[in-house]
């Protein structure tokens, strides 16, 4: 594909037919994915101007995605070996960053378990069968029926993902994790577990949420503006009141810091970009940052923000078969 025809339709001058023809290329190929993918980035984080917003365009690619779904009644599948399936699923890349799943009730009444792997470096949305909305962040596995039974509606999350659930007095909404449970009746939340990681994180938008035990005894409640962190190691509950965007900004591709330790912050980066992080001090481990990035910025970007506004100095090897090997250090002194 000729490369000014692809910068032309991210800038939104293409007829409806040169549109089409542009879609159908990027279709044909993971490797034609890709390269638009890399050509949208890198013009989304430079300093010209256009008139056709990147999330147009990945608004614009799924709904043409769709059309051809739901025309051909193709089943399309871009995970791979990380589905096990029964219902019938239409699963679609926005440009291999986002991925959205659209679910289908079969016609039995016998509901089925689905599992939905989001790998490193990846995010994904996925429509519930009851309107329910997750998105769940890189890493992470949830499982779900295809359509929920009569008096209850259960999930299980190993990662992290944020719920924006539909109302139901008669059937509460649970997510389980490997510790902790959390149930509500319609709500929007923000869930954090991890299994690297030592605690669970539960962040209430808005609505009212119950952290319950395994054994369903209630722990605390939740209530809008507050953050719940469950330490898995001393079996203990830390309840704050926070600025939810701090918890729930991942899902729109930006991610603020507040007095947030580098390696907290490594371990972050190497689940979005899929990369390999060591930091070569002890104490810079421990040094906390504040500020700002664009998730889906290239990760050398991402690395400069941190060597001017951090005092982190970097080495980045690139690697085309493995994952990109990053070394973090303190700046010397001048």
């Amino acid at each position: 594909m000729d490369k000014e025809l692809l910068v032309k339709y991210i800038l939104g001058e293409l007829s409806d037919d040169e549109k089409t023809s542009v879609l159908e290329w990027i279709l044909e190929s993971d490797d034609n994915q890709k390269e638009f993918s890399r050509l949208k980035s890198s013009w989304a984080f430079s300093n010209a101007t256009n008139n056709h917003s990147i999330s147009d365009i990945d608004k614009e690619l799924n709904r043409y995605r769709q059309n051809i779904s739901n025309n051909k009644k193709v089943i399309r599948f871009n995970f791979r070996n990380v589905l096990k399936y029964a219902a019938i699923l239409i699963i679609t890349f926005t440009l291999g960053i986002t991925a959205n799943q659209y679910v289908f009730n079969p016609n039995n009444d016998e509901a089925t378990t689905n599992t939905l792997f989001v790998p490193p470096g990846q995010s994904a949305t996925l429509t519930l069968s009851d309107g329910t909305r997750v998105w769940i962040n890189s890493g992470s596995k949830l499982t779900y029926p295809s359509h929920f039974e009569k008096d209850k509606r259960e999930v299980a999350l190993t990662g992290e993902a944020y719920f924006d659930v539909v109302h139901n007095k008669e059937k509460p909404f649970r997510v389980a994790t490997n510790s902790i449970d959390i149930q509500v009746l319609g709500t929007s939340f923000n869930v954090e577990a991890y299994k690297r990681d030592n605690f669970i994180s539960t962040t209430l938008v808005e609505g009212k949420v119950e952290l319950r035990s395994k054994s369903d005894k209630l722990i605390t409640p939740l209530k809008p503006g507050q953050n719940a962190k469950y330490d898995r190691e001393t079996n203990s509950m830390t309840i704050s009141n926070i600025d939810t965007k701090l918890y729930t900004s991942w899902r729109n591709g930006r991610i603020t810091f507040k007095d947030e330790r580098i390696e907290d912050i490594a371990r972050k980066l190497e689940r979005w970009y899929n990369v390999r992080i060591s930091i070569e001090n002890e104490e810079l481990k421990d040094q906390l940052y504040t500020g700002t990035i664009l998730r889906f910025k290239p990760i050398d970007q991402i690395l400069e923000v941190l060597r001017i506004t951090g005092n982190i100095q970097y080495n980045l090897d690139m690697q085309q078969d493995r994952k990109s090997q990053i070394q973090l250090y303190k700046s010397k002194p001048m």
